[in-house]
């Protein structure tokens, strides 16, 4: 596993002369005094200003944490909302601990189970920026003897009537609502996932099957994919949203461990 530390602060920013054609089709001038321009008129402005400029990014800073332990077995990746909730993802993952270590019975299973209920929970206080939000939950199930991963995100789901028919709206179309799921992903799916995939798809046919690899192996491919999506980030934008920090981390039948180096990883390899 790997993540990066990049964090984006999109919005728009104004200058004078981008309020001045608003100013002079309504025959004002920057001595009037009378309130004359509407809050939508503001906010269309502000819209122009972000679809002009590299959508919307205003800077980038180098503190995210992306990938966290969850419990000795397993681990979260994120991407997306930064603070879902208005919580850190240290925080949530604090509680999400705390839970899993009063649990009796400690599997992988509960733990996917207490970081998805939990992770649904703060959603629901979230505004619609959630609805970027993607998440994965993976690590070895010791009771199967298997490494797993599971992707949570938003998806649409259609509402029913008591019938179990459709529901729709004045024009007929299906209404539906957005809803936090989660998915296995099979051996044999791309290893890349959603954003990744377009900037990865030169992987081609490597990329949508995967061939069985040592440890060694898996680190120096994820090492490599990371620094390609960097440096295509690099080159498509000013502003960066991929980069910073990488940190690594391997889970293996003894356990989740951080990682820098090939080095470390021959020294779990031979341990």
């Amino acid at each position: 596993m790997c993540a990066d530390s990049k964090e984006i602060t999109k919005g728009g920013q104004l200058l004078w002369t981008d309020y001045e054609p608003l100013l002079r089709a309504k025959g004002l001038s920057d001595e009037s005094e009378e309130i004359s321009i509407s809050p939508k008129e503001i906010a269309d402005i502000f819209k122009k200003t972000i679809m002009e400029s590299d959508e919307g990014r205003l800077k980038s800073t180098d503190t995210g944490l992306k990938l966290f332990m969850i419990d000795h077995f397993s681990a979260l990746l994120t991407s997306g909302t930064a603070n879902p909730g208005g919580m850190e993802f240290t925080d949530i993952v604090t509680e999400i601990r705390s839970k899993i270590d009063s649990e009796s019975f400690k599997s992988f299973e509960s733990s996917l189970a207490i970081t998805f209920d939990y992770l649904t929970q703060v959603f629901e206080k979230d505004s619609e920026e959630k609805f970027k939000s993607q998440l994965i939950f993976c690590g070895y199930d010791g009771i199967i003897k298997k490494y797993r991963t599971f992707v949570f995100w938003f998806s649409f789901r259609r509402l029913v009537d008591e019938h179990g028919k459709d529901k729709t709206d004045e024009k007929g179309f299906p209404l539906q609502e957005r809803v936090f799921i989660k998915k296995e992903i099979e051996e044999n799916t791309p290893l890349a996932i959603k954003g990744w995939v377009n900037c990865l798809s030169s992987l081609g046919e490597f990329n949508q099957n995967p061939p069985t690899m040592t440890l060694l192996q898996g680190f120096k491919l994820i090492k490599r994919i990371m620094e390609l999506a960097v440096t295509i980030e690099e080159i498509s934008h000013e502003i960066t949203g991929i980069g910073g920090n990488i940190i690594y981390a391997v889970i293996t039948e003894k356990g989740f461990q951080w990682v820098n180096s090939e080095a470390d990883i021959m020294n779990l390899i031979w341990r």
